[in-house]
């Protein structure tokens, strides 16, 4: 047996717990429960700065220190999507639609990429793509979800290409170490009707907002081979050609 510290963050207090030297999260859990100490859906555990996992079996030494944290201030209000942020762009060629893969479609501008689940859809199981018209759309407040384009049904989006455009990307990234959102990027005011000169930024009274630009030819999709984030803020701004 090992005795563990935990560290409530919300009420501040530390609680004195002994398991077993291999132990689970669920392990902790009830231990935590076993002195009447109410414990939230939404919590997490971290040692040394890194989450206990739900399905893993740790080694645990004595006194190690253990946080508890009620994750439903911050995490819960944002949504699981690709890890965009580490800026890993497949530049694909771009061909002219064809018959019976119709929600494969793009256009210039922002396209959303899902899996339609609706096993009625001609598109069911498949990636599908959302063309998104709009210049700015704020993806957090669509709850992460998106439409397919055959049945209409909604989807999650997994991530996100541009075609034809100058883009921005604008976030706040949840830090789950620290417990808050990390900000990456700046939100252009009027992004989409400002005339472009530069190829790598804007500028605004006097200020310099960093922009990216798909070559005219490719289209740009963010790849999904970094993992996934949550994103308290996501929007995506374009002007396009």
């Amino acid at each position: 047996m090992v005795d563990l510290d935990i560290y409530n963050e919300e009420s501040g207090k530390t609680y004195k717990i002994s398991i077993n030297k291999k132990a689970t999260f669920s392990d902790i859990i009830s231990a935590l429960l076993e002195k009447d100490i109410n414990i939230a859906d939404e919590s997490i555990l971290l040692t040394k700065g890194k989450k206990i996992e739900v399905d893993k079996t740790y080694d645990f030494s004595d006194n190690q220190k253990i946080t508890l944290r009620n994750r439903k201030s911050l995490e819960s209000c944002g949504i699981n999507f690709n890890d965009i942020t580490k800026q890993t762009i497949q530049k694909l060629k771009v061909r002219k639609k064809a018959k019976g893969y119709e929600w494969l479609t793009v256009s210039p501008g922002i396209n959303l990429f899902g899996i339609c689940e609706n096993k009625n859809c001609k598109a069911g199981n498949k990636e599908v793509i959302q063309i998104i018209n709009d210049c700015e759309y704020d993806l957090v407040k669509k709850r992460g979800l998106m439409e397919c384009p055959m049945c209409k049904n909604k989807c999650l989006a997994n991530t996100v290409g541009f075609y034809k455009c100058y883009y921005n990307i604008y976030g706040k990234k949840y830090d789950e170490e620290n417990n808050k959102g990390e900000t990456f990027g700046k939100l252009i005011p009027n992004f989409n009707s400002i005339d472009i000169i530069n190829d790598n930024y804007v500028l605004i009274d006097e200020q310099k907002y960093k922009i990216q630009k798909t070559d005219g030819e490719n289209f740009f999709k963010y790849e999904e081979t970094n993992g996934n984030a949550t994103f308290i803020e996501l929007i995506f701004q374009v002007n396009k050609f």
